[in-house]
């Protein structure tokens, strides 16, 4: 995530910077490391702390660029089919016989609701089914 006391840009900036400069969108993508190492740097760039990166915002990033008037079919493939491209992952990030069935169902705020991973469902009306190492259902 950005800091507003930075130069950086969140992810949907990012996007709608690299969009608007006619940039080829099929070399965008939008990803995470969730759950890796995220340090937190001080004014002058020692790391001070380190935390865990959010696979949540992913989900935070897609809805933010939808209800800002972006089109599903626009947004998509920098979280699915261009990351798939890029790390040759043939059964990943498109739907079809043979791909790894990964499906996210969105609501009317365009927000994840539920969330199936290689045909097993992680989250059903936003409630988490598979937890992993570091969770626990009472987390």
């Amino acid at each position: 995530p950005a800091d507003e006391n930075t130069d950086q840009m969140s992810a949907s900036e990012a996007w709608l910077a690299w969009h608007e400069a006619g940039a080829p969108a099929d070399r965008l993508t939008i990803s995470s490391d969730g759950g890796g190492c995220m340090p937190r740097f001080d004014e002058q760039g020692q790391a001070v702390s380190m935390d865990v990166g959010q696979p949540q915002l992913l989900a935070a990033t897609m809805t933010e660029l939808l209800n800002a008037g972006q089109s599903l079919e626009a947004v998509a493939p920098a979280f699915t089919t261009n990351p798939a491209n890029l790390l040759r992952l043939a059964n990943k990030g498109r739907i079809g016989i043979g791909a790894d069935a990964d499906l996210a169902v969105l609501d009317d705020s365009n927000r994840v609701t539920d969330l199936m991973i290689a045909g097993t469902w992680h989250v059903r009306d936003g409630k988490p089914m598979i937890f992993g190492t570091f969770e626990s259902p009472t987390s």
